[in-house]
């Protein structure tokens, strides 16, 4: 959840394999981050803004797994889903190597 604009973001940048608060504060220009709205979700438009920012042309699977982070995000009542870093094999298909997810306290009762 995005504490500005009090909306789910993607909060991205290509300095992966570190805290995104370390670069942020080394190098702001470096994160971006994607409002998305409610009502919307994951659009195209999103994920071509993506792919041109974070130079994903040919990365295959990472769509689906931005449209599958969202889900596990909504699904769960999570605060935050972060996946730092993804990697890239050499046939460019994507992998989350590394993650951490936090429930919202006040929804924990509903997930097991």
């Amino acid at each position: 959840m995005d504490r500005n604009t009090q909306r789910p973001a993607i909060i991205a940048s290509t300095e992966g394999g570190v805290e995104i608060e370390e670069v942020a504060k080394h190098s702001p220009e470096k994160v971006k981050v994607y409002p998305i709205e409610i009502d919307q979700g994951i659009t195209e438009e999103l994920l071509n803004t993506l792919e041109r920012d974070l130079d994903l042309k040919n990365i295959k699977g990472y769509r689906e797994q931005v449209r599958n982070l969202y889900n596990l995000f909504n699904k769960c009542d999570a605060t935050q889903v972060e996946i730092n870093p993804w990697a890239v094999n050499p046939n460019n298909d994507i992998y989350s190597v590394d993650a951490k997810i936090n429930i919202d306290d006040n929804a924990k009762f509903r997930q097991k």
